[in-house]
């Protein structure tokens, strides 16, 4: 997915930002140089909101936005920035990364603040139009076995495609 976003004027965060926009090309350049994974279900019913619990660093590219309390998902896109969705907007996020149980601590997770959030500038709350957001991490992610980019397709899926979400 490609977009072209600039900072909105009303962003709390605005003495933290600049006028430069990314470059959303640029962002997405190392995830279209892997070829994108493919994660299935595993075996038993432990169901989670109508899915599975997937195993264990198989889904390295999620992270969890957190203010005090997990609200929201998210997927980094390179070692600086997290695509999210607009509706989850908040004035302070801490990006979690090499989360498995969000409840417990395991060792090897990754704490990073915001330094940008940058929401689409055409997203309406109303029609959840362009719910889309940009998180810059404070300081780069470490890539490991627990953390690593999301790989993006070159191109849609064909209809009839099953597609991981998570």
């Amino acid at each position: 997915m490609c977009c072209w976003i600039s900072i909105l004027d009303d962003n709390p965060l605005s003495g933290h930002e600049s006028t430069e926009w990314p470059n959303t090309a640029e962002l997405m350049q190392e995830s279209r140089t892997r070829e994108a994974a493919v994660a299935f279900p595993s075996d038993d019913d432990d169901k989670i909101v109508g899915g599975y619990t997937c195993a264990e660093n198989s889904v390295p590219y999620q992270v969890s936005l957190n203010a005090g309390y997990h609200f929201c998902g998210g997927s980094l896109i390179n070692d600086q920035w997290v695509v999210s969705a607009a509706h989850c907007y908040q004035y302070h996020i801490q990006v979690r990364l090499g989360e498995y149980n969000i409840d417990v601590l395991e060792g090897g997770e990754q704490f990073i603040d915001a330094s940008k959030i940058i929401r689409h500038p055409k997203y309406s709350s109303w029609t959840l139009d362009n719910d889309i957001l940009l998180i810059k991490l404070s300081s780069p992610a470490v890539i490991n076995a627990r953390v690593s980019t999301l790989a993006l397709p070159s191109a849609c899926a064909s209809a009839g495609t099953e597609c991981l979400i998570s």
